[in-house]
């Protein structure tokens, strides 16, 4: 099974359009033996965590080599050597990844401008394709008007999958609410916890799209309106102006910024 998938994954290989054809990427090759836990970097070389132990990738030729048959499993690098790791997985750039894998947990890492993802037991190997033709500033600023949607449809869904698409793991995403609340940094964890307030609607609207002269840094201003509740008290009217800041990085379009306030005799959201 491990083999026919690896013959389709590489006789039918296409370029893959990811947020609107901001990313471009080529899968060249997919490792199936051993099982493949994880991969780290340690002194510009590739190394796996595997069933076999730790393995070197040969980007020569693609294939793996046996370095520690002994320490098997998840690896992660401490005072400069590879050690016996633990589960780190997200699921960042599983929208490249065969349907069948989309839902599962996987992890990856960039090296020498390839891409290399682990999830269930595969590394599926991709290369960065710059595009053949610039992207204009109008499919740009629409691409992140839809982003911006998209976002905080999955704050407000609290859609952890979604949400990673436009978020960067190395990159900070802070962010102050209409509540005028202390600015803090935004993440997934608190997902898991019951939100003050239930939404009945929720509407982005006037998004406008300010381009740095290199078109790789973009401040977007908006308005929202909707309505929530919080218990068993009136509706209340919720009316925010906010913008937020976007950077162009090789994984795409990633929120770094946004800032709410109310505005026009509306509500913010509630004090946590």
């Amino acid at each position: 099974m491990k083999t026919l998938l690896k013959l389709y994954l590489i006789t039918f290989s296409c370029l893959i359009f990811a947020q609107k054809k901001l990313n471009n990427y080529k899968i060249i090759n997919v490792l199936s033996e051993p099982y493949f836990f994880n991969g780290v970097v340690l002194e510009n070389n590739l190394y796996f965590g595997t069933s076999e132990g730790v393995m070197l990738y040969n980007s020569n030729d693609g294939n793996v080599i046996s370095k520690n048959p002994d320490l098997k499993g998840y690896i992660t690098i401490t005072d400069n050597k590879i050690v016996r790791g633990k589960i780190n997985e997200d699921f960042d750039y599983n929208y490249l990844l065969p349907d069948q894998y989309k839902k599962s947990a996987s992890s990856y890492l960039i090296h020498n401008s390839k891409l290399f993802i682990t999830s269930r037991g595969n590394i599926f190997i991709y290369n960065y394709v710059e595009p053949t033709a610039s992207i204009s500033d109008e499919d740009i600023i629409s691409a992140l008007k839809e982003n911006a949607v998209n976002l905080q449809e999955a704050i407000l869904t609290q859609n952890s999958e979604e949400f990673n698409k436009y978020v960067d793991k190395n990159i900070v995403f802070s962010t102050g609410d209409s509540n005028l609340s202390k600015f803090y940094t935004m993440s997934t964890e608190g997902f898991n916890t019951e939100p003050a307030a239930k939404w009945g609607e929720f509407d982005l609207y006037d998004i406008n799209v300010a381009l740095s002269p290199d078109s790789r840094t973009a401040v977007l201003t908006f308005y929202a309106k909707g309505d929530y509740t919080v218990g068993e008290e009136d509706k209340v009217d919720y009316s925010t102006r906010a913008s937020s800041v976007w950077i162009s990085t090789e994984n795409g379009w990633k929120i770094m910024h946004s800032s709410w306030a109310p505005f026009g005799g509306g509500n913010g959201i509630p004090n946590k």
